[in-house]
């Protein structure tokens, strides 16, 4: 759980024995160096997100609610001078403002703990201050506004296959509930590199699509730690446009 705050390699393994596409090798280059990428859990998913408009107005910015993570509070207080919001940080992180936010903003953004329970992956969520807020619970809303949920914890957008239905963890109960862009991790994510990327990602947004903005954000990230593990553990799910 959470996003690691020492400078190593989180889970090497993990991340070396299933490389996400955009980090495939392709004659010395990452797939990503030459196109944007995004992805879906299904052709019925993609569709459903790319008719989606969003009608949340402004954004909601949410970092460190534990307290323990310092370079996440620095993202969300950047991210939010970008988006013109006033960042909610550390106690203030309630289940109550995360999903007044998803009901009424277009960006909603989460620096902070999540986890995955793979016994039961619709009871992933993300850390609160005042407890968890389980994918279950945001299925049940059917009312997120969001063009963009950005989930900037560890394992975010880890999954599990269930069978006659498309995969299930923390980024089917945003889909479900109406978001039409999710942006989620795959593994443990290390706080300070992450911080980085997630800053960058911003920066370039309003230049291109998400897809594009996350390509540069992950080649601007891959300069400065060239493993896998800092650059490309973030994916777009659904509409990355």
């Amino acid at each position: 759980m959470g996003r690691a705050r020492r400078a190593g390699d989180p889970h090497p393994a993990r991340a070396a024995a299933l490389p996400p596409l955009h980090a495939l090798d392709i004659e010395g280059r990452p797939l990503v160096e030459r196109h944007p990428v995004g992805y879906a859990p299904s052709a019925s998913v993609l569709r459903e997100t790319l008719r989606r408009t969003a009608d949340g107005q402004g954004a909601a910015v949410f970092g460190d609610p534990g307290g323990d993570l310092p370079f996440a509070r620095a993202e969300a207080k950047r991210i939010a001078g970008f988006l013109a919001a006033r960042p909610v940080l550390r106690g203030e992180v309630t289940r109550d403002a995360l999903t007044g936010a998803l009901r009424r903003t277009g960006i909603v953004h989460f620096a902070g703990h999540a986890r995955f329970v793979a016994d039961d992956p619709m009871s992933s969520g993300l850390v609160a201050a005042d407890g968890v807020l389980t994918s279950r619970e945001v299925a049940a809303l059917g009312s997120v506004t969001a063009r963009l949920v950005a989930l900037s914890g560890c394992e975010t957008g880890v999954s599990r296959d269930h069978p006659g239905d498309d995969t299930v963890g923390l980024v089917r109960g945003f889909l479900y509930a109406g978001a039409a862009t999710v942006l989620a991790s795959l593994w443990r994510v290390p706080d300070h590199s992450t911080a980085h990327l997630i800053t960058a990602f911003y920066r370039h947004l309003p230049t291109g699509t998400k897809a594009e903005a996350l390509r540069a954000a992950m080649l601007e990230t891959r300069e400065r730690w060239p493993s896998i593990y800092h650059w490309a553990p973030f994916v777009l799910i659904g509409n990355a446009e």
